[in-house]
């Protein structure tokens, strides 16, 4: 059963009002936190905690472009990719797909 507290930790990670809540939130992570795995329960405050806010790093990374070029990881991998097959014509995502994921693993 989730706890006051619990519910609302779940409402500042997922709500779009508690934006500046959040970023302090993410603000305040120690990296070197994890998740006792060992054992067989956990409450929502240690899953939000140690674990939820490893994804919601993970997911800034990904998702903020980077203030030197603009690109995102995904798009710098696409666009390496694009310039070491030497592409000069359009290509399906399809087609490049596999090759960026190939070589840019």
């Amino acid at each position: 059963i989730m706890k006051s507290e619990e519910a609302e930790l779940f409402d500042l990670v997922f709500s779009k009002k508690k934006a500046d809540a959040r970023k302090e939130w993410l603000g305040n992570f120690i990296p070197g936190t994890f998740l006792d795995h060992s054992t067989k329960e956990i409450t929502y405050t240690d899953f939000v905690s140690k674990e939820l806010i490893l994804f919601s790093m993970a997911d800034n990374l990904r998702s903020i472009p980077s203030v030197i070029d603009g690109l995102k990881p995904g798009q710098r991998k696409v666009l390496y990719a694009c310039f070491k097959r030497n592409l000069t014509k359009d290509k399906k995502v399809v087609e490049l797909a596999g090759y960026v994921s190939e070589h840019t693993a």
